[in-house]
């Protein structure tokens, strides 16, 4: 039977945190600890439902001096798979997504992430991270591997085949929609070809994408073109799909464009960046890399960026942009002074943000590209 490992092990901090798997049994990894306790006294296990944490100085330190990273990394998993409940080989699937250097990391760790893979394809909720301190002493490991992945990894659907099946797939949901709430057949004001062409993607650029992975749903894995693709009308939507690599069928969707609510809080009058090109001025950062735009109540992204003749921006149209100007600039400190973040990416990302988005839209969100915020209703 399947596997599906999920484990968490800390020393600075314990975090709880509950995955919904596959819903087959986890491993039991009680005796991990008395094989741990005979190496490194006083490791100690917690476990709440399917979550364990497991603290304590979980290694000696490097075996050489630059042992400190993937290395080290790996090597515990490989040394500890099958106590951890992980497949055998599992060190041999694990690639390094990304390596956090000590200065940047609070507690002043060393942060290897591993992504699992197959083939060389990401596996998805396959990621371990493991902090490493100082001294090279392994301090924590967390995060989730599925065991047994089995599926062939060589897609017979192109990528674009799978963003086609997933647009026809959101247009006829809409016309139904449509159909159900006013009595008619649908017609030209649903979902429109454009609107596929508008908005972002959680793997870049400003049009619909699609990206190999590997998934396990009911116990069963699938290789999967994961797309994403925003839709500007009926009312925005920013749609993942998991087509079948192979076959066409659609696996899983869901709609990651939640609406929520909650008190506003604005700036007042506030210093922002912006530029000068001929006689105007733009509301432009390009110390930060963050332009805002007005997207005059259409539902086309991002819209025309703010400009001014004397670099006052009171205009009753301004106001919303001098806000999400100035918060955007404010987050970007956060992470920079925080984090030592250059951006979303860790490197100059552009953000853009659109204001006056849609007419009378109640929501904000970000479209895998770039922020936009509605007016309100009120």
């Amino acid at each position: 039977m399947r596997r599906f490992a999920t484990f968490f092990l800390a020393v600075t901090f314990a975090v709880l945190v509950t995955y919904a798997g596959s819903g087959t049994s986890q491993p039991d990894r009680t005796h991990l600890v008395q094989i741990l306790r005979s190496n490194f006294p006083g490791a100690k296990l917690i476990s709440v439902d399917e979550t364990f944490v497991l603290h304590g100085n979980l290694s000696t330190g490097p075996q050489a001096e630059s042992d400190v990273g993937e290395l080290a990394a790996k090597r515990f998993i490989a040394s500890y798979a099958k106590q951890l409940g992980l497949d055998g080989d599992a060190a041999q699937h694990l690639v390094v997504k990304e390596i956090l250097p000590a200065r940047l990391d609070p507690a002043g760790h060393t942060v290897v992430r591993l992504q699992q893979t197959l083939n060389g394809i990401p596996v998805e909720h396959g990621e371990l991270i493991v902090h490493i301190d100082g001294s090279g002493v392994i301090r924590a490991v967390s995060g989730s591997y599925l065991n047994n992945v089995q599926a062939q990894t060589t897609p017979s659907l192109s990528a674009e085949a799978a963003i086609d099946i997933a647009q026809r797939e959101i247009a006829w949901s809409a016309l139904m929609q449509k159909s159900a709430t006013s009595g008619i057949e649908g017609g030209q004001d649903e979902v429109l070809p454009e609107d596929f062409a508008r908005g972002g993607s959680t793997y870049g650029g400003d049009l619909p994408s699609a990206k190999l992975e590997v998934i396990r749903r009911n116990g069963r894995d699938y290789l999967v073109w994961h797309t994403d693709i925003f839709v500007a009308s009926p009312e925005p939507a920013r749609w993942e799909y998991y087509i079948d690599a192979h076959t066409g069928a659609i696996i899983d969707r869901l709609n990651t464009l939640e609406t929520g609510s909650g008190p506003s809080l604005y700036s007042g009058t506030v210093a922002i960046n912006t530029y000068q090109s001929g006689s105007y001025y733009y509301m432009g950062d390009q110390v930060r890399n963050l332009y805002t735009y007005d997207a005059k109540n259409r539902k086309t992204l991002p819209g025309y960026l703010f400009s001014d003749a004397n670099d006052y921006w009171d205009g009753s149209r301004q106001r919303a942009g001098v806000d999400a100007h100035f918060n955007a600039a404010e987050t970007y400190d956060f992470y920079k002074t925080s984090f030592g973040r250059d951006g979303i990416d860790n490197k100059h990302y552009l953000t853009k943000s659109s204001v006056h988005y849609g007419r009378n839209y109640n929501n904000a969100f970000w479209n895998g590209s770039q922020m936009a915020y509605g007016d309100g209703d009120g």
